[in-house]
């Protein structure tokens, strides 16, 4: 038995290199708010740093709406509002969850307890109101994390 590494995998040196190429990196977003200006600030800021805005929606009941019909599958990071009228936005968060569990949601709300809740049910938490800086960060980290991921999905399943 060869335990050394596959041909395939043996050539990469470090998972930014094995992913890079197979995450389009900065990534597609989603936005939820309910506040037309703040859908628009956001999505030309994104757009200005190379992030590829696929989707935008002013309401929790319309996210869940597109998840259930799935229309979020090529999503890979959705930013929510949390107050989003009848279907806020940590309820809109676990039906697109529900569709595509790959995807990941950042909740934004100027109440800080909502912290707590968007973290345990493993969602990503910015305080209103943020920085450019804040939300680029926050999203760096994010692909960062879906980077490494897949790297070390691939490298498991490398050795089975």
């Amino acid at each position: 038995m060869n335990f050394g590494p596959r041909n395939d995998v043996s050539r990469h040196e470090s998972y930014e290199q094995t992913y890079e190429g197979n995450f389009a990196v900065p990534g597609k977003i989603f936005i939820a708010d309910d506040v037309a200006q703040l859908r628009t600030l956001y999505s030309a800021i994104l757009k200005l740093h190379g992030y590829d805005v696929i989707l935008v929606a002013s309401s929790g009941e319309e996210v869940v709406k597109l998840a259930r019909d799935g229309g979020l599958k090529e999503v890979e990071i959705a930013i929510f509002d949390y107050s989003m009228g009848a279907v806020n936005g940590l309820e809109a968060a676990v039906e697109t969850v529900k569709s595509n569990p790959r995807i990941r949601i950042i909740i934004g709300s100027a109440n800080e307890e909502i912290a707590t809740q968007a973290s345990v049910l493993g969602f990503a938490f910015l305080k209103k109101p943020f920085s450019k800086d804040e939300l680029l960060g926050l999203l760096s980290s994010i692909e960062q994390d879906i980077r490494e991921s897949r790297y070390y999905a691939r490298q498991s399943s490398a050795f089975q």
